[in-house]
Protein backbone atom coordinates (compact mmCIF):
# COMPACT_ATOMS: atom_id res chain seq x y z
CA UNK A 1 0.00 0.00 0.00
CA UNK A 2 1.34 3.56 -1.04
CA UNK A 3 1.36 6.62 1.54
CA UNK A 4 -1.67 7.90 2.39
CA UNK A 5 -1.83 11.90 3.28
CA UNK A 6 -4.72 13.76 4.54
CA UNK A 7 -5.00 17.38 5.64
CA UNK A 8 -6.58 18.63 8.77
CA UNK A 9 -7.31 21.21 10.57
CA UNK A 10 -5.99 21.48 13.84
CA UNK A 11 -7.64 23.68 16.87
CA UNK A 12 -7.09 24.86 20.63
CA UNK A 13 -9.58 23.13 22.63
CA UNK A 14 -10.18 26.94 23.76
CA UNK A 15 -10.85 28.33 20.71
CA UNK A 16 -12.25 26.44 17.66
CA UNK A 17 -12.84 30.05 15.90
CA UNK A 18 -8.86 29.44 14.81
CA UNK A 19 -7.28 26.48 13.20
CA UNK A 20 -3.98 25.68 11.20
CA UNK A 21 -4.29 23.48 8.04
CA UNK A 22 -1.62 20.85 8.55
CA UNK A 23 -0.70 17.89 6.21
CA UNK A 24 -0.75 14.40 7.95
CA UNK A 25 0.54 10.67 6.81
CA UNK A 26 -2.18 7.94 7.83
CA UNK A 27 0.27 5.07 9.60
CA UNK A 28 -2.12 2.22 10.52
CA UNK A 29 0.34 1.24 12.32
CA UNK A 30 0.74 4.52 15.03
CA UNK A 31 -1.46 4.75 18.03
CA UNK A 32 0.11 8.67 18.26
CA UNK A 33 -1.07 11.78 16.31
CA UNK A 34 2.08 14.12 15.60
CA UNK A 35 1.93 17.83 14.77
CA UNK A 36 4.62 19.99 13.97
CA UNK A 37 5.56 21.73 17.50
CA UNK A 38 5.25 25.11 15.97
CA UNK A 39 1.92 24.56 14.77
CA UNK A 40 0.71 23.36 18.54
CA UNK A 41 2.68 26.68 19.98
CA UNK A 42 1.04 28.84 17.22
CA UNK A 43 -2.27 27.48 18.25
CA UNK A 44 -1.12 28.29 22.17
CA UNK A 45 -1.87 24.42 22.58
CA UNK A 46 0.27 23.97 26.10
CA UNK A 47 2.42 20.83 26.94
CA UNK A 48 0.69 18.84 29.63
CA UNK A 49 3.66 16.27 29.87
CA UNK A 50 5.93 14.02 28.42
CA UNK A 51 6.05 10.25 27.42
CA UNK A 52 7.79 7.75 25.38
CA UNK A 53 6.73 7.66 21.74
CA UNK A 54 8.43 4.88 19.42
CA UNK A 55 9.76 5.94 16.04
CA UNK A 56 10.20 4.46 12.46
CA UNK A 57 12.83 2.62 12.78
CA UNK A 58 12.01 1.08 15.78
CA UNK A 59 14.05 3.36 18.76
CA UNK A 60 12.26 5.51 21.67
CA UNK A 61 12.17 9.10 21.59
CA UNK A 62 10.74 11.00 24.47
CA UNK A 63 8.51 14.13 23.52
CA UNK A 64 5.83 16.36 25.00
CA UNK A 65 2.38 16.06 24.72
CA UNK A 66 -0.86 18.02 24.54
CA UNK A 67 -4.53 17.61 23.91
CA UNK A 68 -6.19 19.16 20.59
CA UNK A 69 -8.98 19.81 18.44
CA UNK A 70 -8.72 18.31 14.91
CA UNK A 71 -10.92 18.82 12.06
CA UNK A 72 -11.56 16.40 8.87
CA UNK A 73 -14.40 16.86 6.45
CA UNK A 74 -16.60 18.56 9.20
CA UNK A 75 -16.36 16.13 12.02
CA UNK A 76 -13.98 17.62 15.08
CA UNK A 77 -12.60 15.34 17.65
CA UNK A 78 -10.44 16.08 20.50
CA UNK A 79 -7.63 14.12 20.55
CA UNK A 80 -3.91 13.52 22.53
CA UNK A 81 -1.22 14.90 20.09
CA UNK A 82 2.37 14.55 20.03
CA UNK A 83 4.79 17.35 19.83
CA UNK A 84 6.78 16.66 16.63
CA UNK A 85 10.05 17.77 16.44
CA UNK A 86 12.19 19.23 13.26
CA UNK A 87 13.25 15.54 11.85
CA UNK A 88 9.68 14.17 13.18
CA UNK A 89 7.24 12.97 10.82
CA UNK A 90 3.39 14.34 11.12
CA UNK A 91 1.24 11.67 11.76
CA UNK A 92 -2.79 10.87 12.05
CA UNK A 93 -2.53 7.44 14.01
CA UNK A 94 -5.39 5.27 14.43
CA UNK A 95 -7.09 6.61 17.46
CA UNK A 96 -7.83 9.52 15.36
CA UNK A 97 -8.88 8.14 12.21
CA UNK A 98 -10.82 5.60 14.11
CA UNK A 99 -12.85 8.46 16.08
CA UNK A 100 -13.29 10.29 12.95
CA UNK A 101 -14.93 6.97 11.42
CA UNK A 102 -12.91 6.18 8.53
CA UNK A 103 -10.61 4.11 7.48
CA UNK A 104 -7.83 3.58 4.40
CA UNK A 105 -8.76 2.34 1.20
CA UNK A 106 -5.12 1.07 -0.05
CA UNK A 107 -6.10 1.44 -3.97
CA UNK A 108 -7.15 4.88 -4.22
CA UNK A 109 -4.90 5.99 -1.14
CA UNK A 110 -8.35 7.93 0.55
CA UNK A 111 -9.97 8.17 3.55
CA UNK A 112 -13.38 6.47 3.45
CA UNK A 113 -16.11 6.76 6.04
CA UNK A 114 -17.49 3.79 7.63
CA UNK A 115 -21.18 4.86 8.50
CA UNK A 116 -21.66 4.19 12.34
CA UNK A 117 -18.07 3.45 13.55
CA UNK A 118 -17.56 7.43 14.10
CA UNK A 119 -16.91 7.45 18.09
Amino acid sequence: MGRVYVRVRIYNTADLAHGKEVELLVDSGSIHTVVPSEVLEELKIKPIGEMDVKVFGGGTVRRKYGIAVVGYENKFRGITVVFGEDKDTPVMGVPLLEQLGYVVDPISRKLIPIEGKEI
